[in-house]
């Protein structure tokens, strides 16, 4: 079923990579208060981790669920995944991306880390998240109004 909703020509970890860039480039010509702290390299790891893990197991569900995960062919959504760590975000995937970029941003020590994932987090949200809930809205319908009014869109 087409389904007509535009989606960004740009898959979220590309946008991710962009703020990314952004940041390491004000960090390193603009500097907002660099900071060093004894533990940060793992805190900064311990998020990347934790970021990618969340995303690798809400990925998982998708594929057990043996529906879609590219967000911008939501067309062939077959099954709305609301388990696992679906149950507590509606965008695990994205909040694991976002983890991952906040740990990318503490291991360079730089204050512009949170501008840039509060960036990361509106961008997609505008040009991915709310395109995608009228998709699923309109393939899955009351199923999905009763999974929006249960579940957060992050957390």
């Amino acid at each position: 079923m087409k389904i007509g909703v535009h989606l960004t020509p740009l898959n979220p970890p590309f946008i991710a990579a962009y703020v990314a860039v952004a940041v390491w480039l004000l960090h390193r010509f603009a500097p907002l208060y660099p900071f060093s702290f004894p533990g940060q390299r793992f805190a900064a790891t311990a998020l990347i981790v934790a970021g990618f893990l969340l995303a690798l197991q809400s990925l998982k569900r998708f594929l057990k669920a043996d529906t879609t995960f590219d967000p911008t062919e939501l067309d062939a959504a077959t099954t709305l995944v609301t388990d696992g760590l679906f149950r507590y975000s509606r965008n695990p995937i994205y909040l694991g991306i976002a983890t991952c970029l906040a740990g990318l941003g503490l291991s360079w020590g730089t204050l512009w880390t949170l501008p840039g994932v509060l960036a990361f987090c509106l961008i997609l949200t505008r040009t991915q998240i709310l395109p995608e809930e009228r998709a699923l809205e309109k393939i899955f319908a009351e199923e999905y109004r009763e999974y929006k009014r249960r579940v957060r869109r992050w957390i």
